[in-house]
């Protein structure tokens, strides 16, 4: 189900008090193979915002489907103190697309 009414900026859905009734925004993470920057980018991002309010996740548009994050990527991540426990590679997906709030794309350039 796709929001009606998107806020201003994301400043502002972090900044409003929560309704009990509201829909988390959804956050989409993107690039090639979804094992190095779009979980590194998903996890660092899920850690810092309140899970009530948002959902953030990542997939790839070439993506090596159910693979672990990368060794290097996960070991990044941990440095800025994300976890990669648990996560798997996905397709990115025409639907995935639409139920997201708000599209990134993670380039190499």
């Amino acid at each position: 189900m796709r929001r009606t009414m998107a806020p201003e900026s994301i400043v502002s859905v972090v900044s409003t008090p929560a309704r009990a009734t509201a829909a988390p925004f959804r956050v989409l993470f993107v690039c090639i193979g979804n094992v190095c920057r779009s979980p590194v980018g998903e996890r660092l991002l899920a850690s810092r915002l309140p899970t009530d309010r948002f959902e953030v996740s990542s997939a790839g548009v070439g993506a090596m489907v159910g693979y672990a994050m990368s060794k290097y990527a996960a070991e990044e991540l941990r440095t800025y103190g994300g976890d990669p426990t648990g996560f798997a590679a996905r397709q990115l997906t025409p639907h995935i697309v639409e139920s997201s709030d708000l599209v990134l794309t993670a380039t190499r350039e």
